[in-house]
C-alpha cells in the first residue's frame, strides 16, 4: 500500500521509454540509496537513481520491471491513478 500511494502521489509513467519515475530530488543520496535497496531487496524492481536537472536523484523503475510492478499495484491504486503505472 505505501508504494501504491508514493506513486500516486510522487510518481509518473514515462511513456517514451515505459519506465516509473519517482520524484526524489529533496532526499539525501543515502536516503535515496535506502529506497532503491528496499524497492529491489522486497520486490526485485531493479530500481537505480538517475541524476535530475535540479542535482538531486530520481528513482527509475525501468521498463523490464513494469509487469510486476503494475501486478503488485493496480488492485491498491485508485483506477484515476493507474496511469502512473503505465495502465
Amino acid at each position: 500500500m505505501g508504494l501504491a500511494y508514493w506513486i500516486c502521489d510522487d510518481g509518473s509513467f514515462d511513456k517514451s521509454t515505459k519506465r516509473v519515475v519517482l520524484c526524489t530530488e529533496s532526499f539525501t543520496m543515502e536516503e535515496v540509496e535506502l529506497l532503491i535497496s528496499v524497492l529491489n531487496d522486497k520486490w526485485d524492481l531493479e530500481s537505480y537513481k538517475k541524476k535530475a536537472s535540479n542535482g538531486g536523484y530520481r528513482i527509475v523503475i525501468p521498463q523490464r520491471k513494469l509487469a510486476i510492478l503494475q501486478s503488485l499495484l493496480k488492485e491498491n491504486m485508485p483506477t484515476m491513478m493507474l496511469h502512473k503505472i503505465g495502465l
